[in-house]
């Protein structure tokens, strides 16, 4: 190499060929030796490549065909619509110096990059066009990617590339994962993704394709978080090896090894590599099919919103939110209409909208009361709302103790708040009565207090409970209008108007109204006669009464709060507080609430192959023609599933049986019954 040599005239520079009379591969004439002392005939060239036979030989070529392949390599070999026949003469020197001179001369290893990088050029001029080189060139530069392999110098400081095309594995990435086995060494998080995309047992979706940025960048936040420094694979699989099939007829076929390296990617065991991947796939599935949808939304805000928080945290588009959600914390309250930058809502959002921003916020560590999420309404441009700091992992869904907590604090502030101005120190007590007898989490206490500052700072309505009062037994309208009694009762004094807001609850619950009074007297007395106040008078001059004494200002020694009563009575609220919550939700019928049992019954009938927890999911969602996200999402909170992953699930289930979805992607998700019907045969 980098000789020149001169042969018929033609100066030939570029090297990487054998010259001479005498050289013999397995026992015959090597055909890609060029003999100066044959005829070349250089007038007409052969540029056609008429005379030339499938496995040409220098030796055997016709004189017209000798003198353009010389023409050819005197001009460097890059000559567009030269005849294949002559790339394969000059390959087959190749191959000889590889598999003959090299394999023999250890010292001959440093021509091996040389080789590879002529041949690849090759490859990429000539390949494009004709099957057989290219297969026969691609064969050839494994075979010498292998024998470099075999020096530790030459193995990739990176990972390959992960095309569309996951066809075929890379050598270099099945040498490294296995040389990682062979040394019980952690495999690092990128080659990890590059091992996991090319493992032939692994299922890419339309997701990763569409999103593979996002997809990649959870996979490995996902890898660190289960493997740390890195998974060490197992130390099984065939040992790597090539058998290559020359495209010369005078070396055939070429056996390589590699030490008993294992081919770890060769076998179907994959480790927990898989349930990465679809858990990183699955987490950004909802984002996939909205910019599938929207190609141009990606990085607004609603896209943004459908990210998992773990990707939030590396992106900068939603950053400008992050902060005016930090602004809005130092504040009381902020109006609504600020929230909708970036949303394109005008006046009043959608349900599904109100879900979105208060999902987005949460993954940037911020909540939002009300919450559509836990049956606050819509918002609208002309609401107060309150944002507030919340801890990661904090719940997305309301408890039954959630529920029963803020049902009680609604109707505590709605007495209280009768007169006009409302009781903070009753309030206070009610809160930190439901705080320590319902059990609940720090992050639903945050929501809570939130959620209470919200109501003083709103205007508390008692409208909507009508056509849902019928639902309730006797027993639980009493036990609940007994309840407003003892609120009313906290400060030891009860005013008219608090006297007026009990009776409109008790007409709401369809309980005596003409009893408000003897209750409200009979649990501030025991039980005692009526006390008199003051008796009525009619004359128009009187004299103003003096400041009370500090003893009558003081709440009767007699009256205490029952505490153990109102846990009692709080518990036996829990199963009818899902509907008085929605009571001052204006966005129409409630939902069901999750299921207070421990365990969630699943199916006991599989639907076309479907795990247990999707079946069930199924039948729960075969009740009704269309859903709320909202909704579908408390159902797969009771399931313990992932909603867009337990979506995605059950409408490939559907595609597999009869070509259509179960679930409509549109809001509201439209039920599809025939498809369902398919899947239970």
């Amino acid at each position: 190499m980098g000789t020149s040599v001169k042969v018929a005239g033609y100066t030939i520079n570029s090297g990487l060929i054998y010259v001479g009379r005498r050289l013999q591969t397995a026992g015959r004439k090597e055909p890609s030796l060029i003999d100066p002392k044959l005829k070349v005939q250089g007038r007409p060239l052969d540029l056609e490549g008429r005379w030339l036979d499938y496995w040409p030989s220098y030796d055997q070529l016709h004189p017209t065909s000798r003198a353009a392949y010389l023409q050819w390599l005197s001009a460097g070999r890059r000559q567009r619509g030269t005849p294949v026949g002559y790339v394969f003469l000059f390959m087959y020197g190749l191959e000889r110096r590889v598999f003959v001179d090299i394999s023999s001369d250890k010292r001959l290893l440093p021509e091996l990059p040389i080789i590879r990088q002529e041949m690849s050029a090759l490859i990429d001029l000539y390949g494009a066009d004709n099957y057989s080189l290219r297969r026969y060139g691609t064969g050839f530069l494994e075979a010498i990617d292998l024998m470099l392999l075999q020096d530790d110098k030459h193995l990739p400081e990176v990972p390959p590339e992960l095309p569309t095309d996951r066809w075929e594995a890379p050598l270099s990435l099945r040498v490294v994962i296995g040389g990682f086995a062979a040394d019980g060494v952690p495999v690092p998080p990128e080659w990890a993704l590059a091992w996991a995309w090319f493992h032939p047992e692994t299922r890419v979706r339309t997701a990763a394709h569409r999103c593979f940025e996002e997809f990649s960048t959870m996979f490995l936040k996902l890898y660190a978080a289960k493997h740390g420094v890195g998974l060490v694979p197992a130390k099984s699989g065939r040992a790597i090896k090539l058998e290559y099939r020359a495209a010369s007829a005078a070396i055939q076929v070429v056996s390589l090894g590699l030490g008993g390296v294992k081919d770890v990617l060769a076998k179907g065991d994959r480790g927990s590599l898989e349930q990465l991947v679809e858990q990183a796939q699955s987490s950004i599935d909802a984002y996939s099919r909205y910019v599938g949808k929207r190609p141009d939304e990606r990085g607004t805000a609603r896209a943004q919103a459908l990210l998992p928080q773990e990707l939030l945290e590396d992106t900068g588009a939603a950053a400008p939110f992050a902060s005016k959600l930090a602004q809005w914390s130092a504040r009381d309250t902020v109006s609504a209409n600020e929230l909708f930058g970036g949303w394109a809502i005008e006046g009043r959002a959608t349900k599904s909208d109100s879900v979105m921003i208060a999902q987005y916020a949460q993954k940037l560590g911020y909540g939002i009361e009300p919450d559509a999420r836990f049956g606050g309404p819509s918002y609208s441009a002309d609401m107060a709302v309150r944002v507030f700091r919340l801890d990661a992992g904090a719940s997305q869904t309301a408890s039954p103790e959630y529920q029963s907590a803020t049902t009680v604090i609604h109707l505590a502030i709605a007495v209280s708040a009768a007169d006009g101005t409302a009781d903070v120190a009753e309030i206070e007590k009610v809160f930190a009565h439901a705080e320590s007898r319902l059990g609940l989490r720090h992050d639903e206490i945050v929501r809570l207090e939130n959620h209470a500052l919200w109501l003083l700072a709103s205007p508390v309505k008692l409208t909507g409970l009508g056509k849902r009062i019928a639902e309730l037994s006797e027993h639980e309208r009493e036990t609940l209008g007994q309840l407003m009694v003892e609120v009313a009762l906290e400060d030891g004094v009860v005013t008219v108007d608090e006297i007026k807001s009990v009776t409109k609850i008790f007409k709401l619950l369809s309980l005596d109204e003409s009893s408000v009074t003897a209750r409200l007297h009979s649990a501030m007395t025991g039980g005692s006669d009526p006390v008199l106040v003051r008796p009525g008078s009619l004359q128009r001059e009187t004299t103003i009464p003096g400041p009370p004494d500090a003893e009558e200002q003081t709440p009767s020694a007699d009256f205490a709060l029952d505490l153990a009563s109102i846990e009692q009575k709080l518990q036996e609220t829990a199963s009818v507080s899902a509907l008085l919550r929605d009571i001052f939700d204006e966005d129409g019928p409630a939902t069901e609430p999750p299921s207070v049992q421990a365990e969630v019954p699943v199916s006991a009938k599989s639907l076309a192959g479907l795990d247990a927890k999707h079946s069930r999911l199924a039948e729960r969602l075969a009740e009704q023609a269309a859903w709320d996200r909202v909704e579908i999402e408390r159902l797969c909170a009771e399931l313990d599933l992932l909603p867009d992953g337990a979506i995605d699930t059950l409408n490939e289930a559907a595609f597999d049986a009869c070509d259509e979805p179960l679930l409509e992607d549109e809001e509201p998700m439209t039920f599809n019954h025939t498809a369902y019907g398919e899947l239970q045969r």
